[in-house]
């Protein structure tokens, strides 16, 4: 692991010279660079491999965002052409302040975000649906994941509010976002990936099945999987606000998380700490009414 051969030390510019051929390299070396100073990239001579714009270091071809100095401030629009945005890519950026994204990047990088604690506002150029469909590959890859609790995240220019769910959702896809509050569960989801909805501003689910439906047929991959998760929502299910649970009879199993920080279903504790929850066909284990320790 190189990651740390910057660290704390404070570079104002990098020049790549021509022996280095390969993205990575890059990645590596500078993922743990914090320099606010640093704000200058650029290549010497002509490169086979790499390009830069605006001190921003991109593939030859400026589809993939290699890496964004730690002390650029300001505004940023990630060009047109890039479709992805490499692991690290934007790591330690405090002084950026807003993200405008293209429509055209369709994954974004482990860590891609990491500190990026500056950010007022991230502008996507899409619809909903385009940003559902954006791969996430982990940790602090969504650019919402590091922002302070005032950051919004705008959709062709509207604020996200309010969601309605597609049957299945990607992970970290909404991590972050704390002025969405209202998220809409159709029936037919049946999958919400891994801390999708960590760090939200939810107040409000309203899920349009059964209890059953709700109790069974959703996975939640992890406990921020649940739109619930930050303890401030209320479940409806068909428009009536859920503060008891009784497992119906045709009940085998419960998914996990399915109450996952439901804070209004059992007032003393927070059920994130019951988030793993099975119920099996043997034992027939029921809470009391009004206890949320299913």
């Amino acid at each position: 692991y190189s990651g740390s051969v910057f660290y704390y030390c404070p570079i104002t510019s990098v020049t790549i010279g021509p022996g280095v051929t390969a993205p990575e390299t890059i990645i590596d070396l500078f993922q743990d660079c914090d320099s606010t100073s640093w704000t200058n990239i650029s290549l010497s001579g002509t490169s086979s491999y790499f390009s830069v714009s605006s001190y921003v270091l991109y593939d030859k071809n400026k589809t993939k965002l290699i890496k964004c100095p730690s002390g650029k401030s300001g505004s940023f629009s990630i060009p047109s052409t890039v479709t992805s945005v490499a692991d690290h890519a934007f790591r330690h950026c405090t002084k950026l302040t807003s993200l405008t994204i293209p429509t055209s990047v369709v994954s974004m990088g482990y860590y891609a975000f990491y500190q990026c604690s500056g950010f007022t506002s991230v502008n996507y150029s899409g619809t909903i649906s385009n940003w559902l469909n954006i791969n996430f590959a982990g940790w602090n890859a969504n650019p919402m994941c590091s922002t302070n609790q005032d950051a919004s995240l705008y959709l062709n220019g509207t604020l996200l509010t309010s969601v309605t769910l597609p049957n299945t959702v990607n992970q970290f896809v909404f991590q972050g976002c704390q002025k969405l509050t209202t998220v809409t569960v159709p029936s037919t989801v049946t999958n919400i990936g891994t801390n999708a909805f960590s760090g939200t501003g939810v107040t409000a689910v309203y899920y349009g099945g059964t209890l059953e439906g709700w109790l069974s047929n959703i996975t939640f991959v992890s406990a921020g999987s649940n739109p619930l998760i930050n303890g401030k929502g209320t479940l409806y299910i068909n428009n009536v606000a859920v503060t008891s649970v009784t497992i119906p009879n045709s009940i085998n199993t419960i998914s996990n998380g399915v109450f996952a920080g439901y804070a209004k279903l059992y007032p003393r504790y927070r059920c994130a700490h019951f988030w793993c929850i099975l119920l099996s066909a043997q034992s027939r284990r029921r809470p009391r009414r009004g206890k949320g320790t299913v």
